[in-house]
């Protein structure tokens, strides 16, 4: 019976240690699957999985409040190797910091030396707009080779400038065109399309089209522009990404899927010209969550960043509301006092007071007492709408960087940041690799 017994208790010590052997292989490999996951998701998309290593870190800095801070983003090639009409987070986040630095050209020529590899060409940076001549915008077109399985891409990558100085007149020109576009920002875009056809003689293009403001209208219309042709790319190939997109046509039909608008619900900007007046956007507009863990996040980078709190508003609705009873149509925006109150406002705007009041006033045949008649409640609102924090660039590169996973969290989360896997093995897994697992 002993022996028996002896044999047992073998038997159930080696089936014990089978099944905890099983056990730690099975707990080994949760762990190497979330190491591994970690490793890839810090810094891919969903729905898109990248070689980590493949990417390049890219810094810049900019002055903004309290001094010199810096923007960090990452790129890879690979990033324009997806179909244009899939939303990318990646592609987000370089698009808005690239928005941020067109408003300088030392930026770009920075971008220039960084290890993009990108070759930029710069346009306008060097031309001073003026009160009868300002429906131009700044830009730049960078382009690179490349090659990936064999077959070789023609990288082109064109930031747009947002509003400078007088550009504003160019603004509130929103004309009468049969093609029921803005006339200001069509005349801009114009430009910027001649000098990619110009350009551009190779094939197997991919093109990223980015801007902030002023320049995300003009870069709405010029991906959609291009999309319409499909002479230099095909659809999948042209990316639109666009920040404070302004609308920039009335009656729209065609709805481009490769074209995105992440606009802010309390920037006045986004607003103009209104939906009343029949103007809108090409593409998708998608609107930043002013609720929620990410808008949590993002007020929080934002007092980090710039040491005060964020002061935007939530909505236009008020604002919308005021220039719809002064403006109530498209048409009345170049009607007599219309048409002067439109001009100041631009002149106010633009700073450029002292310089332009007195061509303004000779303009319309008005004096220095006719201002006083003007509703200064709607030139204030343009003033609050271009100036304010819900409109500025880093305020939406932050934004957007707590939207998607930015360099200071993931999908908003700040405790994730130590979810990545480094070479020398120096990271620790975060608890929230074990994030939704119910057993391992």
């Amino acid at each position: 019976m002993d022996e028996i017994m002896n044999e047992f208790y073998k038997y159930q010590w080696r089936r014990e240690g089978d099944l905890m052997k099983r056990h730690f292989f099975r707990i080994a490999a949760a762990i190497v699957l979330c190491m591994s996951l970690s490793f890839v998701f810090a810094y891919a998309d969903d729905n898109e999985i990248y070689d980590a290593g493949k990417y390049k870190k890219i810094t810049q800095s900019y002055k903004e409040f309290n001094g010199k801070e810096n923007v960090e983003f990452s790129y890879s090639d690979e990033m324009l190797l997806t179909d244009a009409t899939e939303l990318s987070g990646d592609l987000a986040k370089l698009s808005a910091n690239l928005a941020l630095l067109a408003y300088s050209n030392v930026q770009i020529e920075k971008i220039k030396a960084s290890s993009m590899g990108y070759d930029f060409t710069l346009y306008n940076y060097d031309v001073e707009s003026t009160y009868d001549n300002n429906d131009m915008v700044a830009f730049s077109i960078g382009h690179k080779s490349f090659t990936k399985d064999g077959t070789t891409y023609n990288a082109y990558i064109v930031p747009i400038r947002g509003t400078q100085s007088r550009e504003w007149y160019s603004n509130f020109r929103i004309g009468n065109r049969d093609d029921g576009y803005h006339e200001g920002f069509k005349l801009a875009a114009d430009g910027v399309l001649a000098k990619i056809n110009e350009k551009v003689n190779t094939t197997n293009n991919i093109f990223l089209i980015t801007g902030h403001s002023r320049g995300a209208a003009v870069a709405n219309i010029v991906a959609a522009e291009l999309t319409k042709s499909g002479s230099l790319a095909s659809q999948n190939r042209i990316f639109g990404y666009t920040f404070a997109c302004p609308a920039v046509k009335e009656n729209i039909s065609e709805n481009y899927a490769n074209i995105r608008n992440f606009n802010n619900p309390g920037d006045g900007i986004v607003a103009l010209p209104l939906e009343d007046w029949g103007f809108a956007r090409y593409g998708e507009d998608i609107s930043l969550p002013v609720n929620g863990v990410v808008f949590s996040a993002f007020k929080q980078r934002y007092f980090e960043i710039n040491g005060k709190e964020y002061d935007g508003a939530l909505n236009t609705n008020a604002q919308v509301e005021a220039i719809k009873a002064q403006l109530p149509t498209k048409a009345s925006c170049s009607e007599g006092d219309n048409a002067f109150l439109l001009d100041v406002g631009a002149c106010v705007l633009a700073e450029k007071t002292s310089k332009d009041l007195s061509t303004i006033l000779a303009s319309h045949g008005k004096g220095l007492w006719d201002i006083t008649n003007l509703n200064q409640d709607i030139i204030d609102a343009f003033q609050d709408s271009g100036t304010k924090n819900a409109h500025k660039p880093t305020t939406y590169v932050l934004w957007i960087n707590s939207l998607y996973y930015g360099y200071k969290g993931w999908y908003g989360l700040s405790g994730a940041a130590n979810t990545e896997l480094t070479l020398d093995n120096t990271s620790v897994i975060d608890s929230l690799c074990f994030g939704g697992c119910t057993r391992i």
